[in-house]
């Protein structure tokens, strides 16, 4: 994923609002620059969020089979090797599939 992940933007939006709460107003460019690290801090976040809540939609709006069939629920790996996969591994297989095929919201 290009730009930060979701608790690495969590955690620079969480900053910038205690900036922010800490400035005393006495410094109009202070006061303009924090709230504009405040505004690409949010944004980083909201678009981190939006990948993933698309990985979320992709697997919850998946092809499960044939009606009537439960599947017994998600797993990630590889058959036959039956590797199990990191979530590094499992975001880039989402990745993927999600640039085969749209963001996976139906």
């Amino acid at each position: 994923m290009a730009g930060k992940d979701v608790t690495e933007a969590r955690h620079a939006w969480e900053a910038a609002c205690l900036a922010w709460s800490q400035d005393t107003l006495d410094q109009i460019e202070e006061t303009m620059r924090l709230g504009e690290v405040m505004m690409y801090a949010a944004t980083d976040l909201i678009c981190a969020l939006e990948v993933d809540s698309d990985r979320y939609r992709h697997l919850r709006n998946r092809d499960a089979g044939p009606p009537n069939y439960t599947p017994p629920g998600l797993f990630i790996g590889q058959v036959p090797e039956n590797l199990i996969l990191t979530e590094e591994d499992a975001d880039a297989a989402i990745d993927a599939a999600l640039s085969q095929g749209g963001r996976g919201d139906g």
